[in-house]
């Protein structure tokens, strides 16, 4: 479980209020992973600071993280063998 100072509650407790929530993502334990829809960001605190992102916001896939990947014109998302496809707006 990551401990948290005060200033970084704040924070945490605004992402809450802005409908993220926390979930436990293996093998990141060590990380505040927070959900919201299909979207998962994993968030680290900075010493006598807030918190920082720790890879860049991500899809979901059966739960877990996935890897994103430019495929012709478009984008997937990717974990293991399964894919989510991304269409890109006209």
């Amino acid at each position: 479980m990551v401990e948290l100072s005060p200033q970084q509650m704040q924070v945490a407790e605004r992402l809450f209020c802005g409908g993220f929530r926390p979930i436990a993502i293996p093998p990141y334990e060590s990380a505040l992973c927070l959900r919201k829809g299909n979207c998962a960001a994993l968030l680290a605190p900075v010493p006598n600071a807030g918190l920082k992102l720790l890879a860049p916001p991500s899809f979901l896939v059966e739960g877990n993280l996935s890897v994103k990947l430019k495929r012709g014109p478009g984008e997937v998302f990717v974990w293991k063998n399964r894919k989510w496809k991304r269409r890109l707006k006209d």
